[in-house]
Parts: C-alpha cells; sequence; structure tokens
C-alpha cells in the first residue's frame, strides 16, 4: 500500500511553506502534492520557485474547501497508483505519522494541538443534529462514547475506496460542516471513522479563512443549518426548528447591536 501528502492551499505563503517543511521529514517531495486553490500567480510562482519537485496541481478559480479537496483527490488517485492520502489544510503541521497505514478502508484523524503545540485542539468532533451543536473531542473515550462523530477537515487519512464510493465532501456548501456531511455519508457507507494512534498534528486555528462575512458569517451559520437539518429526525424536528429559531433571534440582536446591516441582510438566506 502507498500513501502520499496532500496539501490544500489558497495564498498565505509563508503558512504554506511552514506546512511543507513539516511534511518532509515524512515523505518524499515527489510524494508531495500542493494544490492552488484560486491562489494568485505570484504566490504560485514564489511556490513553485521554493518547492520545484513536490506537485503543483492549479485550480483557478477558488472553488473553496469542499470543491478544492475533490478536485486535488480526484487528480492524484487518477495520477497515481496510491491507496491512502494524508490530507492537510496549509495551516497545519505534522508532528509525526503512524508507522504503519491502517487495514481497513476508512476516514482516520490525528491529535491535533493549537499552533504551537502546547494545547489541545481536537481528538475528532462530535454532531448534535437536533441542537445544531459542533464540538471537538478532547480524547479518544470522548470520540468513541458519543454516536455521532466526525472527523475535523483540518487534517486527515483517506482511502482511495472511501473517496470513490461517496464521491467526496458536498462541493455545494464550499466551506465549513464539508467534513461533517462527508463523514456522516462515509459511516453510512460502512466506512471507518477513528483515531489513528501517532498522527499528530498542530493546527493554527482560522489562519486562512479570509474574515469577512461571506466566509465567518452567512456560509458557517447557512451551513450549520443545513447539514443540522439533513441529519435530525423527523421525530427531532420540532426540537431543532426552536432551537434555529432561538439562533436566528440572537444574531438578529447581535447584528442590530454592531451595526452590522449589510450582514442583517444576509439572515434571510441563512433561515
Amino acid at each position: 500500500m502507498k500513501s502520499v501528502a496532500s496539501i490544500l492551499s489558497y495564498n498565505h505563503p509563508q503558512l504554506t511553506i511552514k506546512t511543507i517543511n513539516s511534511l518532509l521529514n515524512h515523505f518524499a517531495m515527489t510524494d508531495i502534492y500542493l494544490t492552488h486553490n484560486g491562489s494568485s500567480e505570484a504566490n504560485i510562482e514564489y511556490l513553485k520557485s521554493q518547492f520545484p519537485k513536490i506537485n503543483h496541481l492549479i485550480q483557478n478559480p477558488n472553488i473553496g474547501y469542499a470543491g478544492g479537496v475533490n478536485f486535488s483527490f480526484r487528480t492524484i488517485f487518477n495520477l497515481s497508483i496510491v491507496d491512502w492520502i494524508y490530507f492537510f489544510s496549509n495551516d497545519t503541521t505534522l508532528k509525526s505519522l503512524p508507522s504503519a497505514l491502517p487495514k481497513t478502508p476508512g476516514l482516520y484523524a490525528p491529535t491535533s494541538f493549537r499552533r504551537q503545540g502546547t494545547f489541545l485542539d481536537s481528538v475528532g468532533g462530535v454532531f448534535i443534529p437536533y441542537r445544531a451543536k459542533v464540538f471537538h473531542a478532547k480524547s479518544k473515550a470522548e470520540f468513541y462514547k458519543n454516536k455521532i462523530t466526525y472527523i475535523p477537515g483540518s487534517a486527515y487519512l483517506v482511502h482511495r475506496e472511501v473517496f470513490i464510493k461517496t464521491g467526496g465532501t458536498d462541493e455545494k456548501l464550499f466551506c465549513y460542516f464539508e467534513d461533517i456531511d462527508w463523514s456522516m455519508r462515509i459511516r453510512k457507507s460502512g466506512g471507518n471513522l477513528e483515531i489513528l494512534d501517532d498522527f499528530i498534528t498542530t493546527h493554527g486555528i482560522g489562519k486562512t479563512t479570509r474574515k469577512d462575512s461571506f466566509y465567518t458569517f452567512y456560509l458557517f451559520n447557512r451551513n450549520c443549518r443545513i447539514i443540522s437539518r439533513r441529519y435530525t429526525p423527523l421525530w427531532q424536528r420540532p426540537v431543532l426548528e426552536l432551537i434555529l429559531f432561538w439562533k436566528f433571534l440572537n444574531l438578529f440582536y447581535y447584528l442590530l447591536k454592531k451595526q452590522r446591516f449589510s450582514e442583517l441582510k444576509s439572515l434571510p438566506g441563512i433561515f
């Protein structure tokens, strides 16, 4: 079985360089694939000059995290005889890899620390659809004791069979909650969702997400609503709708108080 590394990058070349450097102790340059997802020509050429021997995949325009992941994986699986892909967002660094690949196809998460590696970020995640609630698990025990868990999208290991069987992430979501949706579909198809021992990363949370209303407000809240409704059973939907209405009121009050009038106009599209 063969594995390669895939990085998804949207500008931020210095962060991407840090990610690539963290992979070089674990992967040959020819086994590292960097996808430039809507990055500027100047940033693409700069990264090519710094790492001419890795594989540069170029996608223009930016098709979002979900589209970028699918583009990367389709290209890699078509180009190479590869069974496994270790995926990293370009604000993630690799600290260690397991000595052996899993025996069973699936989606596997690392233990992820925040930035400098001092504080734990996640050991997988937990999703409670009828409460529209998502949070990171802080231990393997917490991950495995919960009924509905997911693999966060900042870094993971995925098998070719899983990607082909599920078709990858939902590109209509663009960004946010696509990792939860994909995890749910992988589980439904019979795939494994597990934590992989000795797979350790650090994650610079929020480093590459653009701080504008489209990404941090509209898409997050819209996709939370979409995915919560998608996976909430009918008998729990009344509870979910009450929670979503309460969230709407809270958002309305918050935006009104902060005088963020342009974002107020997006509320009907969110809810």
